[in-house]
């Protein structure tokens, strides 16, 4: 797994936590979102970024590969540990007393499947 990836996860798990601490579940909220677009940002621009490179070099191929099933084990993670938190800290009633479009649900599970597409796309290619 590439340094890149290990950091990408480090400032994620970051700015989770300081989602946690905010005083704020606009701040919070926020923050989680910020996250969450950090994922989708890195399967589009890796790939407009380094794409020519990624097809061309195995070694990058492999290591691209690994770094999209490290994500996708991360993003697991991240619902299965923080997303809960998150949820108890600031809508512990699930968001049932406030507004029906202020209820908040926390995951990064959706973001799994794409990762591992894509991990399935550059294996099937080297």
């Amino acid at each position: 797994v590439s340094l890149l990836a290990q950091a990408f996860i480090k400032n994620t798990n970051s700015l989770l936590d300081e989602a946690l601490s905010s005083a704020s579940p606009t701040a919070a909220v926020g923050l989680y979102h910020a996250a969450r677009r950090g994922f989708e940002l890195y399967r589009t621009l890796f790939i407009l970024q380094h794409g020519t490179t990624i097809d061309a070099v195995p070694t990058m191929t492999t290591v691209f590969q690994h770094d999209c099933l490290f994500l996708a084990r991360a993003a697991v993670d991240l619902s299965l540990t923080i997303c809960p938190k998150l949820q108890n800290t600031f809508f512990p009633n699930g968001g049932s007393d406030t507004n029906q479009d202020e209820q908040a649900f926390f995951t990064f599970a959706d973001q799994i499947q794409p990762l591992r597409d894509l991990a399935n796309k550059y294996a099937t290619s080297s």
